[in-house]
């Protein structure tokens, strides 16, 4: 399973101009929004299921409201 985790203080105040611009493509096969209870139980059961995952969460935390 890839994780990827942005620190949201990096992302404040800076200017859109400011912002270098990338283009990146990652290929997976399930892609899990949300890194609460329910979205790490489904990562982990397609990454047991042999699936390459990414899970993606707004907050600088994973656990949702569990």
């Amino acid at each position: 399973m890839l994780a990827v985790l942005l620190d949201p203080e990096k992302l404040t105040g800076v200017a859109a101009a400011d912002v270098e611009k990338t283009e990146e493509t990652i290929d997976v096969d399930v892609v899990v929004i949300g890194a609460g209870g329910a979205g790490m139980t489904a990562a982990i059961e397609a990454t047991q299921a042999g699936k390459s995952v990414i899970v993606l969460e707004k907050m600088p935390y994973v656990g949702g409201n569990t």
